[in-house]
């Protein structure tokens, strides 16, 4: 061996020595993790029954059109969350627009006409036809005046017939004129009759008719949602033509997840809607869902002896229901109708993600904990069975059991 060798040996050796606690003194050991506990204990549990499924959506459909023609334009964003009022496509309007503009103009023409029925005359319209009421009397008087005078000259024939004639025409003329303009004052303070303005509320209601005919008309160009949800495929490109009926978009609505299972005539006795029970999903170890028995169907399948049961699961503002997603697999577990006793821990207990799910024991006398793999059986409220090597009275961690490693020291705390 090389000097150089020994060398660097002898270096290492002295630079490990530095890092070694000096003697008498002990190593230092890692410090206690807090934890909360709960004690195994017994209860009365129905027979264990697991039945399997697949995760569905409550409300998943097609979003089609109403109408024929051709597709303008599209807003139909894949994976992407829309509302209720969002416009998925729009066809095309070009003969629609020019209609429902003029329909527009002769509403507004309408309802002017009858605005002017209603505010009645003006008051320059009635002082006028009064001005012109006077003047017309004042007129008669001249006229009556002048007939007079004719009627006596003609006793002394210095006049002719004729002029008589005529000074009686403009008298009569005079008064005539003054009864029309009394009867059109009359109008104009007393306004329309009430039949013109019915009139015209009706052509304004008619009219109103056909503009909102027309706005349906567009309404039915658009094809919107028909509920909230999540797009998942778009089916039509603009400038494709469309018929009545064919869908545009595909969407799902995860509000509300459900699971149908088809569970055995013998435990419908001990199903109820409100029912607790627990979901286990595959494609999501380390967790446990808590469903709820919401529905049981009214018929029970004649061959196979089931009755179709469905189970929701929590919604998306739950953490546990923000990872769940239609199609994947999930195995329910019913309690039966025999009551037996076994070992029940909280759920909260349970470890998930390896190959058998496991609980942590607190070793009383060590302060460690060890971890012990389970089968788990049916929920009993927010506990849930467990077989395997327990004994009630053993704590199990239900808190903080997500960063233990086997054989850590932990400070325990009974739950509240």
């Amino acid at each position: 061996m090389s000097r150089r060798v020994v060398a660097a040996l002898g270096a290492a050796g002295l630079l490990a020595t530095a890092f070694l606690p000096a003697p008498g003194v002990l190593a230092a050991e890692p410090p206690a993790t807090p934890v909360v506990v709960a004690p195994v204990r017994e209860a009365a549990v129905g027979t264990d029954r697991s039945y399997v499924g697949s995760i569905r959506a409550d409300r998943r459909g097609m979003a089609g059109v109403e109408i024929a023609g051709y597709v303008d334009s599209v807003d139909i964003p894949e994976g992407v969350e829309v509302g209720a009022d969002h416009v998925l496509a729009r066809l095309r309007t070009d003969t629609l627009v020019p209609r429902m503009a003029e329909a527009a103009a002769e509403l507004d023409l309408r309802k002017q006409e009858l605005a002017e029925l209603e505010a009645g005359a003006r008051p320059e319209e009635i002082e006028q036809a009064e001005a012109e009421l006077i003047s017309a009397r004042a007129d008669l008087d001249t006229y009556a005046w002048k007939l007079e005078a004719t009627e006596r000259l003609r006793e002394q024939a210095r006049v002719t017939e004729e002029e008589l004639r005529e000074a009686r025409r403009m008298v009569e003329t005079t008064r005539a004129r003054i009864r029309r303009l009394e009867a059109v004052l009359a109008l104009l303070r007393e306004g329309p009759r009430a039949e013109r303005k019915a009139q015209a509320r009706a052509r304004v209601a008619a009219q109103e008719a056909v503009v909102k005919s027309l706005e349906d008309e567009e309404r039915r160009h658009q094809v919107m949602t028909p509920f909230p949800g999540i797009v998942l495929r778009r089916l039509v490109e603009p400038g494709t033509w469309v018929a009545p009926g064919q869908a545009v978009a595909e969407l799902v609505d995860l509000t509300n997840l459900d699971v149908e299972v088809p569970v055995l005539e013998d435990d419908l006795a001990s199903l109820r809607e409100g029912m607790k029970v627990t979901v286990e999903v595959d494609a999501l170890p380390g967790r446990l869902v808590t469903g709820t028995i919401y529905r049981l169907m009214p018929v029970v399948d004649p061959k196979a002896r089931t009755l179709p049961v469905r189970v929701r699961l929590p919604g998306r503002d739950d953490e546990r229901g923000r990872m769940l997603r239609p199609g994947m697999f999930c195995r329910v577990h019913i309690a039966g109708t025999t009551e037996r006793q076994a070992l029940v821990v909280p759920k909260d207990a349970i470890v998930l993600g390896q190959r058998e799910p496991f609980v942590y024991v607190v070793d009383p006398e060590s302060s460690t904990v060890r971890p012990v793999n389970v089968r788990l059986g049916v929920a009993v409220g927010d506990d849930i069975e467990v077989q395997g090597p327990l004994a009630a009275g053993m704590n199990v961690v239900i808190r903080g059991n997500e960063r233990l490693r086997p054989g850590m020291p932990v400070r325990a705390e009974e739950a509240r």
